[in-house]
């Protein structure tokens, strides 16, 4: 009778939890607001479960509702299970517990805590029902958690929180759980033998550390010992919560968020398990709605708030407060993007949405189909929906043909017996005619071997992802006497080199120079600058240049300037191909048609000379992106 009389009062708790759980407290039209509650822990943690798995689970995760430490790290256990958090009192589980695990149909239950914690009593009140017990447990927190996260796994990385408190491990539980990732107590001076010893032996890619902004939590000991960690910080436990959540957005969907109590532990940590089953968010309140939360929600359009537990954990005047911060979706604007054909593509996780105070922020979407076929050229369309939102978004996705890229030679001059550094980067020109510098690999031979007598030799180097080969012509000449017939060039050379007037200039002093700054000099003969064959900048704005010949065998040059100059052939810059600024603005040139095989030209100008006739230009005008004359 006994045992009928108390299955009677947890089937009387079931019904008094499904009406709290399915019948919305009286709010605006825009924002639901519910109880997930019982009359104490226990009975909130059944009601948690009967939401989230109302038709059963295999699988349960009991913990302790009478402390926090060893239950702080379950929810990524659970979530790893598919399971609910239950929670029992240390010497024997509650009637409304055991019917809650009859009612989901358990097989098998992972207690997290030793005995100490949670007796055999629990184990032996389990058997009846056929539920087998896992037992997971350390000599104290420490060795608990880290047990836990050897079962969870660390392939996808951990979250490190302190273990003299709950509430960083509680802000950051559900975000582990949808990470894959468990949460490791440390303690705040050191790591345990066994922590030091796990660390060592795993290999854990990514570790995120929920720490106090001053480090009181986990000393700089502790952190230094994750050298590759990132630290979520903040100066409250309340801006930690708010913290994580910014920086796991896309993680997570915030048309439904869980509120639970941060006085205390329990109600959170059940629903921990539930909010990592469907990607939402948990914030922790005080007697009021913390700022930090307060800022975080006016970015947010919160559909739906979940409150766990009852009025005396988060009072009445708490559903007003929330809703008091809610807000809707004003609009989202239809997507249009562009890839190349055969290019991989993945479908946006979020979408901006504009909320009704006219903040932006990203929403997590949920679109008709999961893949995209790129091997048809065209424009498809996709549907997709956000909590909330009543419109349906739209992405247009335009497959273009791929682009063709073409890597044009390279060539050097060194001098004999002198070693060479090969280029690091090519420029790649795509068929846009955009540009781009792209590591290039050279043959192993190329950049060990120094040649030994002069000569021209020729390299080959790769690009990943393009099939044409990079081709390096390098002109290995020996030194010689050089002279420069302007005698202010030669001035500024010799500077340049740190050579007397009286000192003979060699080719080897020179051929190195990329930049020269000759402008404003009066300079009239530029004989001599042929040998600077590696130069890829030359200034030699507002001189007297009749002549430019000596500058064709500079074909390295990027940028030439020749603006008010009395040039009047440019028939020698047609090898220039490597051209990308040209300006011959204000000198006599009479025909222009030399400069149309400089197809690399990006910005030309050519206004006041002897000529307006543009035309041989026509088909590099397209190129440019900056000139001053038109078609």
């Amino acid at each position: 009778m006994r045992f009928k009389k108390a299955l009677s009062l947890a089937l009387s708790v079931w019904i008094t939890g499904a009406l709290l759980l399915t019948a919305p407290v009286a709010a605006s039209p825009t924002t639901l607001i519910y109880r997930v509650m019982g009359s104490d822990r226990y009975l909130t943690a059944v009601a948690v479960s009967q939401k989230g798995w109302e038709l059963g689970a295999g699988t349960v995760v009991l913990t302790t509702g009478e402390n926090f430490p060893d239950a702080l790290s379950a929810a990524p256990l659970a979530l790893k299970y598919a399971a609910p958090i239950l929670l029992t009192e240390s010497d024997r589980l509650g009637s409304a517990t055991l019917a809650e695990i009859k009612r989901l149909e358990a097989k098998k239950a992972y207690i997290v805590g030793g005995t100490g914690v949670i007796s055999e009593i629990v184990e032996r009140q389990l058997a009846p029902m056929g539920v087998a017990c896992v037992r997971i447990a350390g000599q104290d927190r420490f060795e608990t958690s880290l047990l836990v996260a050897k079962e969870v796994g660390v392939s996808k990385g951990i979250f490190v929180t302190g273990g003299a408190d709950y509430h960083d491990a509680l802000a950051a539980a559900s975000i582990a759980a949808i990470k894959n990732m468990p949460v490791l107590l440390v303690p705040s001076g050191d790591l345990t033998e066994a922590q030091k010893e796990f660390l060592e032996k795993s290999k854990i890619p990514a570790t995120y550390i929920v720490n106090d902004t001053e480090g009181r939590t986990i000393s700089e000991q502790v952190v230094e010992q994750f050298p590759e960690a990132e630290i979520i910080s903040g100066d409250t436990s309340y801006e930690r919560n708010v913290n994580l959540l910014e920086r796991f957005l896309p993680d997570l969907d915030f048309s439904t968020i869980y509120a639970a109590t941060g006085k205390n532990f329990p109600d959170a940590l059940a629903a921990s398990a539930l909010a990592s089953k469907n990607h939402n968010a948990i914030i922790m309140l005080e007697d009021d709605v913390p700022q930090p939360v307060i800022s975080f929600l006016n970015t947010k359009a919160v559909g739906t708030f979940n409150i766990l537990g009852g009025y005396g954990a988060v009072p009445l005047v708490m559903e007003d407060k929330l809703r008091a911060q809610s807000l809707e979706i004003a609009a989202i604007e239809d997507i249009y993007q562009s890839i190349q054909s055969k290019q991989k593509y993945t479908l946006p996780e979020t979408v901006v949405a504009m909320l009704t105070n006219n903040v932006m922020t990203d929403v997590r979407v949920t679109w008709d189909l999961v893949s995209v076929d790129t091997s048809r050229l065209g424009t498809s369309y996709y549907m997709g929906k956000v909590n909330g939102y009543k419109k349906t978004i739209q992405l247009a996705l335009s497959i273009v043909p791929a682009d063709t890229y073409t890597i044009n030679a390279i060539t050097a001059e060194t001098i004999l017996g002198r070693s060479y550094d090969f280029p690091a980067t090519v420029k790649v020109v795509k068929s846009d005619y955009t540009t781009q510098d792209l590591p290039v690999t050279w043959s192993s031979s190329a950049v060990t071997t120094i040649p030994s007598k002069a000569g021209t030799f020729t390299y080959q180097g790769t690009v990943e992802g393009i099939s044409q080969k990079v081709k390096l012509t390098l002109k290995v000449v020996a030194d010689a006497k050089i002279t420069f017939k302007d005698v202010t060039v030669d001035r500024y050379m010799r500077l340049h080199v740190n050579k007397s007037s009286t000192d003979t200039l060699y080719k080897s002093d020179v051929i190195d120079l990329e930049y020269l700054d000759l402008s404003d000099n009066g300079i009239e003969d530029i004989s001599g600058l042929e040998y600077l064959t590696n130069l890829k900048f030359l200034n030699l704005n507002y001189n007297r240049i009749t002549k430019v010949t000596s500058l064709n065998k500079l074909t390295n040059l990027g940028t030439l300037l020749l603006t008010n100059n009395l040039v009047t052939d440019v028939a020698s810059l047609k090898s220039m191909t490597k051209l990308e600024v040209l300006s011959l603005k204000n000198n006599k040139v009479k025909d222009f048609t030399a400069l149309k095989s400089l197809t690399a030209l990006k910005q030309l100008y050519l206004e006041y000379n002897a000529t307006t006739d543009y035309t041989p230009l026509a088909l590099i005008y397209k190129n440019l992106i900056a000139k001053d004359f038109d078609l």
